[in-house]
């Protein structure tokens, strides 16, 4: 999820819990929202369980990389081969990206899921559903300006 993606969700978040705190049915914020059934009915279930932990802020666990590490993998990756760092295949892969950080940033992510999330993040993963569409311009641009394609 892209960092404005999830700053929309936690608006939408923020206003579903105050219109369930003021007595507005499941139904209706699903509908206002624009959020699954499923949504909604978890945030009434966390403010059952505690009315005031909506107010705390972003949800989730933090990324362990920082904003400047983020920048500095997405440079280290961007155009450019995999042989560069020392890899034996061409192309890039997760499970290189994820070795890369590893090397790089002293951070070992165990789940390969993770380590697609914060390439989404930076925009060099594609999101699925898109993967054909985003290779396929991958590709144009990439013979266009002559530069490897990162994944």
């Amino acid at each position: 999820m892209r960092k404005e993606e999830a700053e929309d969700f936690e608006a939408r978040r923020r206003r579903g819990m105050r219109m369930l705190t003021r007595g507005a049915s499941q139904a209706e914020v699903v509908h206002a929202l624009g959020v699954t059934r499923q949504t909604v009915s978890r945030w009434a279930k966390m403010l059952v369980e505690d009315s005031g932990s909506w107010r705390a802020g972003k949800r989730g666990r933090p990324s362990t990389l920082t904003e400047q590490q983020l920048r500095r993998l997405d440079r280290l990756v961007r155009g450019r081969e995999s042989q560069e760092h020392g890899f034996a295949q061409y192309r890039w892969s997760v499970v290189l990206v994820r070795d890369l950080i590893e090397r790089e940033f002293g951070v070992r992510y165990e789940s390969i899921p993770n380590v697609r999330r914060i390439l989404r993040e930076i925009g060099l993963f594609p999101g699925y559903g898109w993967r054909r569409i985003m290779f396929r311009r991958a590709h144009d641009s990439w013979e266009r300006d002559g530069r490897p394609v990162p994944w």
